[in-house]
């Protein structure tokens, strides 16, 4: 009758643990439940405040070599074109 069914074990001994909270410590309780929240919510916060400033620097550096960049071809264009002058006169 009991041919194609698996064992099954039951446990003997069970054991159950409870506690009673008084006011105080139950708000306690209710404190580090909201803490875990706000604690992942800084931690977001903070990692899209880096990323952003991340990428303003990173902006700014591009920015800043660009500027070099054209100040040192003015630089040479202005060179070339004193000493055409230079040859001119």
């Amino acid at each position: 009758m009991f041919e194609g069914f698996a064992p099954t074990v039951y446990p003997l001994i069970w054991f159950e643990t409870s506690t009673e909270l008084d006011d105080e410590l139950a708000k306690y309780m209710r404190l580090v439940v909201r803490l875990d929240a706000g604690v992942s919510g800084a931690g977001w916060t903070l990692m899209a405040l880096g990323l952003v400033l991340v990428a303003l620097g990173i902006f700014f550096a591009v920015r800043y070599c660009k500027r070099k960049k054209m100040e040192k071809l003015r630089a040479s264009s202005q060179d070339e074109k004193s000493s055409l002058v230079v040859e001119e006169t």
